[in-house]
């Protein structure tokens, strides 16, 4: 099967990953923690090297914003239905497949004109998981978007949501669109500026699909049955600010035929975080949960928990030696369960939640699968 990179960036989807990391505090640096903690080892220097770069970018872009504001968390705070995340903004690009352009006025001129055809021709909207929308080309059985939405196998407050988006759909998109653009814009100069780390990660996917061709690699990971309308032609973008995931949306999926197929990698996936067996899991969890079997390094964690400290204040609050306190130190920051901040000339730590959440959906997944 051929395959096309394209150049993108795609700044709608781009800018709408950017917010949702800004509002729910997500750095790329806890990603990358987290992806050490399930792979068992450091990532590489070329990788650390873009996550640092790309949450200097998130960071100049959103420096005027506040991740309060109750607009910012209306479309990009984070929704969890079923035990998937997502948020408003999301549910309302993402439904509508592949991007076909990377301009951001161009995105949403796109997605309304899809909606107003979905709407017109009679689509009805539907869910196959909670973290998105699909429509269905079959004979509408609801007698208005009410009715629709509330079929949805969703929570009962994020169908309100959604339903209030889409009940005048336009509205939705033109407050979207006077929200994201100027920060797009920013955006998409920064990343003109920093070129190298768009080329950066495409040389290295280009080469992995030089042996497998992209599809052959999502048959390596995902039900075959998923993959039986790809087609012959495949599309494949880099995605930056989703970095941790992998989109793709199939020639023959949803109500309007793809001309291709469309791949999406974000900027973090690797072929070794994405290719763990059951075993290296049982190994990596046994590994960590040995370092963290000890009443002294539980208790750091809890007391790290309510506020950042350095080796010697936290050292005196443990009533522990500082040598014995800096190998706990390190054995938690290993995992990954500690955050470090350098201020002046003292490291600050303090508990990552996300990652020790992360660690225990892994543990759960591990014994339960």
């Amino acid at each position: 099967m051929g395959y096309t990179f394209v150049r993108g960036p795609f700044m709608l989807y781009e800018t709408t990953a950017m917010l949702y990391k800004f509002v729910n505090k997500i750095t790329f640096q806890s990603i990358l923690s987290r992806q050490r903690l399930m792979q068992g080892a450091p990532a590489t220097k070329a990788l650390v090297r873009r996550m640092n770069r790309l949450q200097e970018i998130l960071d100049e872009v959103c420096a005027d914003l506040n991740a309060e504001d109750p607009v910012l968390r209306q479309y990009f705070g984070r929704i969890v239905s079923d035990g998937e995340e997502t948020c408003l903004a999301y549910l309302l690009t993402e439904a509508f497949g592949a991007p076909d352009g990377s301009g951001f006025q161009e995105s949403l001129d796109r997605i309304r004109a899809m909606w107003t055809e979905y709407r017109a021709r009679g689509f009805w909207i539907t869910n196959d998981s909670a973290n998105t929308l699909t429509f269905c080309d079959e004979p509408r059985t609801f007698k208005d978007l009410f009715a629709e939405i509330q079929a949805l196998n969703l929570s009962a407050d994020l169908r309100l949501q959604i339903y209030g988006a889409l009940r005048d759909f336009d509205a939705s998109m033109t407050e979207l669109a006077n929200l994201m653009e100027p920060l797009a814009q920013h955006l998409e100069a920064l990343y003109a500026r920093e070129s190298w780390i768009l080329e950066e990660t495409q040389e290295y996917w280009q080469a992995i699909f030089d042996n497998q061709s992209p599809i052959d690699f999502l048959l390596s990971h995902i039900d075959a049955r998923t993959l039986e309308n790809a087609g012959e032609d495949t599309r494949v973008a880099i995605m930056l600010m989703n970095c941790s995931h992998i989109h793709y949306w199939l020639r023959q999926d949803g109500c309007i035929p793809h001309e291709y197929s469309f791949i999406y990698i974000g900027s973090s996936i690797s072929v070794t975080s994405i290719t763990r067996k059951q075993n290296d899991d049982m190994e990596s969890i046994g590994a960590i949960l040995r370092a963290i079997g000890d009443k002294k390094r539980l208790e750091t964690l809890r007391l790290l928990s309510k506020e950042r400290m350095y080796l010697h204040e936290l050292a005196e609050h443990m009533g522990i030696d500082p040598g014995s306190m800096s190998r706990i130190l390190a054995a938690l920051h290993g995992c990954g369960f500690l955050r470090q901040e350098r201020v002046a000339l003292r490291n600050y730590y303090q508990t990552d939640r996300e990652i020790i959440h992360s660690f225990l959906e892994l543990v759960e997944t591990v014994i339960f699968q």
